[in-house]
């Protein structure tokens, strides 16, 4: 230790460094363990999840596994995308509330657009979300379907 105390300052701020870290690197481990770890939903809850969500008569015409939640399990999210029967915009928003509600998912949040709307629910440890676009994307996209312009259900964990 030098008479200035530059050691002794040194040491003090060594300390603080060794406590900030350490404090950081708990916090850190925490946090993988709760997104890593084996809570949440399975891959196959979640996939069952998105399944309860497209509306009977629908052609689905695509389905994947995606990593959409940082540090999570992979999948974190299952997407499904169809194209349903004729129907307006409205038709198939209150055709996908039913469908949500008869397979116990609560509607959190109801988006309208004039692309289209957007539901955001919610059924035990899962969050999910459906995307129903508007009339002048829908009905070409029933002609020649593809997940680019089709309706989708995503569920994530």
């Amino acid at each position: 230790m030098e008479s200035n105390g530059v050691e002794r300052v040194g040491v003090r701020v060594g300390r603080k460094v060794h406590q900030v870290l350490a404090a950081s690197a708990v916090g850190t481990a925490v946090l993988l363990a709760s997104a890593c770890g084996p809570f949440g939903e399975s891959a196959d809850e979640m996939r069952e999840g998105a399944a309860s969500l497209v509306p009977p008569g629908a052609q689905v015409i695509g389905r994947d596994d995606g990593d959409c939640i940082q540090l999570a399990d992979s999948p974190s999210c299952h997407s499904v995308y169809f194209v349903g029967p004729s129907e307006a915009l409205e038709a198939r928003v209150d055709r996908a509330r039913a469908v949500a509600e008869r397979a116990g998912w609560e509607l959190r949040k109801e988006l309208r657009a004039e692309g289209g709307t957007f539901l955001e629910l919610s059924r035990g440890g899962l969050e999910a979300d459906i995307t129903l676009w508007a009339d002048f994307r829908a009905v070409p996209c029933r002609k020649r379907p593809s997940a680019d312009c089709a309706d989708s259900v995503r569920v994530l964990r």
